[in-house]
């Protein structure tokens, strides 16, 4: 890839299939472990199947040594099946979503979990990308489109001290604390989170969602 274009494309603030395709050269359809779409680049070992990644069938299945595309993933012996699983976990959510940003595909291709894409990043790219200086925040008091009334609402905003983020960093200590007394009560068993939620909320009489507390315990 020549320089000029490589400077334009790092400059593209949101790359679509086409500017992938200008990239990598890789083109859409089956690329053996990933699938290119108008969507994104998808990690997809299983050619006939609608979901992307593993299914949860492969993944409780899994061994030492699986198929990964033309190649195979092998382990040592010493490893567990509970860290093959964890891997092939991580492989299932590596995926780049379009629009992306230069850096993003970057990271994307970097993170490659299969080897598939290797050699398929420019250098004269990266090097562009590199060389883009730190986006400056926009001026918001110099934005005439927002109106003096927005403006000063963002001013308020900004101005307000950052107390509300710290008292719900203390009620979510408060609801994980709670988690750990009840699993800690049932020293016999391994209570899920989706078990735990309801739980925290009744003792703690909270009137969130079973679902908002789940995700912050």
């Amino acid at each position: 890839m020549d320089e000029g274009l490589a400077h334009t494309l790092a400059a593209t603030r949101q790359l679509e299939l086409q500017e992938w395709l200008n990239i990598t050269d890789v083109g859409p359809g089956a690329h053996n472990a990933y699938l290119i779409t108008t969507d994104g680049v998808f990690f997809h070992p299983n050619e006939n199947a609608e979901k992307h990644g593993w299914s949860e069938e492969q993944i409780q299945e899994a061994s030492s040594e699986y198929a990964l595309g033309h190649k195979s993933r092998t382990f040592s012996k010493s490893t567990s099946r509970a860290q093959v699983a964890s891997r092939m976990l991580i492989e299932s959510q590596h995926q780049l979503l379009f629009p992306c940003t230069p850096k993003a595909l970057i990271d994307f291709i970097d993170g490659d979990v299969t080897g598939d894409l290797f050699g398929c990043l420019p250098d004269t790219f990266r090097k562009a990308v590199d060389e883009l200086p730190d986006e400056e925040p926009p001026d918001i008091d110099s934005d005439a489109a927002l109106g003096a009334s927005r403006r000063l609402q963002v001013k308020e905003f900004s101005a307000r001290p950052r107390e509300s983020s710290d008292v719900s960093k203390e009620k979510w200590e408060r609801w994980k604390k709670c988690a750990n007394e009840i699993q800690s009560e049932n020293p016999n068993r391994i209570i899920s989170k989706r078990s735990l939620a309801p739980l925290v909320k009744k003792r703690l009489n909270l009137n969130d969602s079973e679902e908002t507390i789940r995700r912050r315990i």
